[in-house]
This record gives C-alpha cells, sequence and structure tokens, in this order.
C-alpha cells in the first residue's frame, strides 16, 4: 500500500495521485468545487485589512455539509 503525502497548507494545485492536499484561499476568493480547502488570514494582511470585517467574511463561508 503506498501512502498518501499531505500538504496541509498550500496556495497552488499541485497533481499527484499520491497527494493530499488543503488549498488555502484569501477571504475574497471563492470555494472551488472538489478538493479540500481552508480560508484564513495571513499575519502580513491584518495591517491592510479591517480584522472585525474579515472574521465576520470568514465566518459567512463556513458550510457544513
Amino acid at each position: 500500500m503506498m501512502l498518501k503525502y499531505i500538504d496541509i497548507h498550500t496556495h497552488t494545485t499541485k497533481v499527484g495521485i499520491d497527494l493530499i492536499q488543503i488549498i488555502n484561499l484569501d477571504l475574497e476568493q471563492v470555494c472551488p468545487e472538489q478538493g479540500h480547502y481552508s480560508y484564513g488570514i495571513h499575519p502580513w494582511a491584518l495591517d491592510k485589512a479591517d480584522f472585525q470585517l474579515s472574521v465576520q467574511i470568514s465566518s459567512s463561508k463556513y458550510e457544513y455539509t
């Protein structure tokens, strides 16, 4: 049995049958229809963003299926 490599934080899609990846999206990006993803606020973007608004936006993107 071949083990899968798990990339828990990436910004680019990589191709590989032995790869599981979690794509990290900025708040203004649309979530993909397939795959695993997360939304986040990077520390270097905090000085440009309204933190409370960013939290509200990120909370609105959660969808439980």
